[in-house]
């Protein structure tokens, strides 16, 4: 029986162990059901999100700091708006001078 709550224990220690370094890779967990996304997919989603024409929220700094960066090297004018929960990128439209 000790065995048996050992190796629990340390299935335990493996699994909180793989789920911090996943964590960051983690979305969505509903029902025992865990969504990995890829990073740099989910930027590329969200840069296409603000050249139609809408905002984009990042949930992370790190996915922040990528987006921004992105939109930057695609010369792509944005409001940042930093909150304590994430940052949104808010296209700035542009005037057209007639």
């Amino acid at each position: 029986m000790n065995n048996l709550l050992y190796y629990s224990e340390s299935l335990a220690i493996l699994f909180l162990s793989v789920y911090n370094k996943m964590r960051q890779y983690i979305t969505h967990v509903k029902e025992g059901t865990i969504v990995i996304i890829n990073r740099k997919q989910l930027v590329r989603e969200k840069v296409q999100q603000v050249i139609a024409g809408y905002s984009a929220y990042a949930e992370t700094k790190e996915v922040a700091l990528m987006l921004k960066k992105e939109l930057q090297l695609l010369n792509i004018d944005v409001h940042e708006d930093i909150t304590n929960m994430g940052s949104w990128f808010i296209p700035v439209k542009s005037e057209v001078i007639n």
